[in-house]
């Protein structure tokens, strides 16, 4: 197995691992449905280990427009 492919392969794995890991401390630290949600869009809006590590992030950025409406929500995630 070549380095590029191993590094992916390594890539694909963290970010399963982090995507479980920020989720199960969300339901331990008692994130409601909204909060939890928030928590994904959140997730969902930054590029993952491997578009990072093989360039697809790059392609990605390009392709967004620059003047893109982005709703900002300045509500706490955690339960008061």
């Amino acid at each position: 197995m070549n380095e590029k492919d191993w590094l992916a392969l390594v890539a694909v794995h963290s970010d399963s691992w982090l995507l479980a890991v920020s989720f199960y401390f969300a339901a331990r630290f008692g994130f409601d449905k909204e909060a939890r949600r928030r928590l994904f869009n959140m997730i969902n809006n930054l590029p993952t280990i491997f578009e990072v590590v093989t360039g697809a992030a790059k392609k990605q950025i390009k392709e967004k427009a620059p003047n893109s409406t982005h709703k900002s929500n300045n509500k706490p995630i955690f339960k008061a």
